[in-house]
């Protein structure tokens, strides 16, 4: 099983326009550029320019790996999209870049998005959430009104996980006062004792202090023989209600559902989805995608797969729950990869959630 592409569509750069009314926002930058984290040192490298895009323009190419924008740096994707999403059409950006070993400097006017151009990762996910719809539809009333109860409290329990410019999402457990997420969301950033940013579908936010930590970086058959997961207390001052679900079991080809947040995405409440930078986290519900839990990964106890359609990425995604038909948590999102996604199984949260993660 691969590991998740870290394909970002960074053309994306934050649909404010669509946000005007709240806040004020003018419309949106766009860069045009398709990129992942470079693995043989720092920067993004780009993987595709879109034709005619600012990016294009420029003299951007493929391969070409981007340092910094206007003088911040930029170690990730989530590095791009953020500094992108701060600036709005018609802006002027510096790109640091090197190219066969040379530095470069780029000048870019940003533009605007092309209409009609959703980026694809949202129109996918749209989508999936039109296909889980089906499904539900497709159930007898009862077992409807159970499940639609459930995926709500779920939904309202997936949270995102900030830190600094990037992040990925989590779930809320044991009455709100412990945050579930993936070590890969903060490597690097924050371990043992550190704290990250937790953030609800309804905007509040709460600092999580990491009780365990367990993840170990490098190619897929080094990460995948070592849990993914990390388990924080919620510091919650003034007891705030908080929604929570519990931990449940797998059920054999039965229907589940991925929630999280994809590249960072949002809604608006007429069902909209538009693009978000860091700084305009919160306030807004995960996608769901349906799926079909398919047994541990063979020779990885850790690893439960789930079945999907064929997906592009699960970047932002990360951290989100996998719940079963009765809205409970069976594992965390921890990689993707055409038709299938591995989690981290909900034996291995329990047996952490006991006794802690290993000692090395």
């Amino acid at each position: 099983m691969r590991t998740p592409a870290l394909l970002t569509l960074i053309a994306v750069a934050l649909t404010c326009a669509l946000l005007s009314p709240v806040w004020g926002a003018a419309e949106p930058g766009y860069l045009g550029v398709s990129c992942e984290k470079n693995s043989g040192g720092k920067g993004v490298v780009v993987t595709e320019v879109v034709s005619s895009a600012p990016a294009d323009k420029a003299g951007l190419r493929k391969d070409d790996i981007i340092e910094a924008v206007d003088g911040k740096a930029v170690n990730s994707p989530d590095d791009l999209r953020a500094i992108i999403g701060g600036k709005s059409a018609g802006d002027d950006a510096s790109l640091a870049v090197k190219r066969s070993g040379k530095k470069l400097t780029l000048a870019v006017k940003l533009d605007r998005r092309p209409s009609g151009d959703t980026g694809g990762i949202p129109g996918y996910l749209a989508g999936q959430e039109k296909k889980l719809q089906g499904i539900v539809e497709r159930m007898e009333k009862r077992d409807r009104s159970a499940f639609e109860t459930a995926l709500q409290r779920a939904k309202e329990a997936t949270v995102r996980i900030r830190v600094g410019t990037s992040g990925g999402s989590g779930v809320l457990i044991d009455g709100g006062k412990t945050v579930l997420t993936v070590g890969h969301n903060l490597e690097g950033k924050v371990g043992v004792g550190g704290e990250f940013t937790t953030i609800l579908t309804d905007g509040r936010k709460f600092k999580s202090r990491v009780q365990v930590y367990s993840y170990k970086g490098g190619d897929w058959d080094i990460r995948k023989r070592t849990p993914d997961l990390v388990i924080a207390e919620v510091i919650n001052p003034k007891g705030d209600t908080l929604p929570s679900i519990d931990l449940g079991e797998p059920e054999e080809k039965g229907l589940a559902v991925l929630l999280g947040y994809p590249l960072m995405h949002a809604r608006k409440k007429d069902g909209t989805i538009f693009w978000m930078s860091a700084e305009h986290f919160g306030g807004y519900p995960p996608l769901a995608v349906p799926s079909k839990p398919a047994g541990k990964e063979p020779g990885v106890p850790d690893i439960l797969v789930a079945l999907i359609d064929p997906v592009e990425t699960l970047e932002g995604a990360s951290g989100g729950p996998l719940i079963n038909r009765k809205g409970e948590v069976i594992g965390l999102i921890r990689a993707g990869d055409t038709g299938h996604v591995s989690l981290t199984h909900v034996e291995t949260i329990r047996r952490f959630l006991k006794e802690g993660a290993p000692k090395k």
